[in-house]
């Protein structure tokens, strides 16, 4: 996990994570966890990720939109009883890696302003699929 100092993320602050894949046999899920405050302005948030390889080969990029807020009611998603809220979210299903080695993970937000308020960190997890093979 990153945690933001002043529960705020700079446009120009990328978000880098590497983790290891050593069977390329099994199907991977790539989750993202958001924490964030009631001062989270939206009621979304765009982030776009970058998978690279561990030569830096990029091999995905793709803008995602997830939901922190009920649309319609303006409550708070997640889990958490008082002010921060967490995050559970999908950013990849069963996702198959060609080959052992590290893999990155770069998080860029896409939204409105230059420095994002009410965000407490960010992190992701990589585990093995729940999709059952096709």
């Amino acid at each position: 996990m990153v945690a933001f100092a002043h529960c705020q993320w700079p446009v120009d602050t990328v978000l880098d994570f590497s983790f290891p894949i050593k069977d390329t046999a099994q199907a991977y899920d790539i989750v993202l966890l958001v924490k964030n405050t009631p001062d989270y302005p939206y009621q979304n948030l765009y982030i776009t990720y970058y998978l690279e390889d561990d030569a830096s080969h990029l091999l995905h990029k793709e803008l995602k939109n997830y939901m922190l807020f009920d649309v319609k009611t303006g409550k708070p998603l997640g889990r958490g009883r008082w002010k921060s809220k967490s995050h559970t979210l999908l950013v990849a299903a069963n996702h198959h890696f060609s080959h052992p080695g590290s893999y990155a993970l770069k998080l860029e937000h896409f939204m409105r302003t230059d420095t994002l308020p009410g965000l407490q960190a960010i992190g992701i997890k990589v585990i093995l699929s729940k999709q059952i093979p096709q």
